[in-house]
């Protein structure tokens, strides 16, 4: 569901697996935070990325 959301073929695996982990974590960890903090830096390494090819 994580990665069909995010409706774009070419990030359907990334995202898919990203998925998983998130899932796998909460289980893990009876918790939603760690999953959040992990999504939270994953969006963060994504924006300096993107920010870094871009010229920023």
């Amino acid at each position: 569901m994580f990665a069909i959301i995010h409706m774009s073929p070419a990030v359907l695996p990334s995202h898919f697996l990203m998925g998983l982990a998130l899932g796998w974590l909460r289980l893990r960890t009876a918790s939603l935070v760690p999953s959040m903090l992990v999504h939270a830096a994953w969006n963060l390494t994504v924006l300096l990325q993107e920010g870094l090819l871009a010229g920023w």
